[in-house]
């Protein structure tokens, strides 16, 4: 089965209840490297639901598919509470993924494909890194 994984990092200050970037950090489809990337992932998203890491109640994305009042069904700027399988939107902070960097690094090095893909997935760790480590980001697994 292929998951991907999106990040949506808060916004710059402590309250934040939004994010306007929509990060795609990849999709995992097979291989050793792969499985092992993704279960390190799923275990960050395992221990942030077990420490009740929940996004706030009025977390807003550009990802939204909650309904709203205008009765709008497709991806919009809206409240975004849970993700496409249904489950609470939880979050980490930059740090607990920089744990990951030189794995995720090593997943694009043997992988044989020079898409598009793999410059945006490299590209988006590159820019988690000029982050703040206690910066929070919503995992959004699609």
């Amino acid at each position: 089965m292929s998951r991907n994984l999106t990040l949506l990092p808060f916004e710059g200050f402590k309250e934040s209840q939004f994010s306007h970037s929509i990060l795609r950090l990849c999709g995992f489809s097979g291989g050793w490297l792969c499985c092992e990337l993704h279960n390190k992932l799923e275990d960050l998203t395992t221990k942030a639901e077990e420490n009740k890491q929940f996004v706030p109640n009025h977390f807003s994305t550009y990802i939204s598919m909650e309904n709203d009042e205008s009765g709008c069904e497709d991806a919009h700027y809206g409240v975004t509470k849970r993700n496409s399988y249904g489950d609470p939107l939880v979050y980490i902070f930059v740090r607990d993924l920089l744990e990951l960097e030189e794995l995720h690094k090593e997943y694009y090095k043997y992988d044989g494909d020079f898409s598009i893909d793999k410059e945006k997935a490299l590209g988006t760790m590159a820019y988690i890194k000029t982050l703040p480590e206690n910066r929070r980001i919503a995992l959004y697994w699609d």
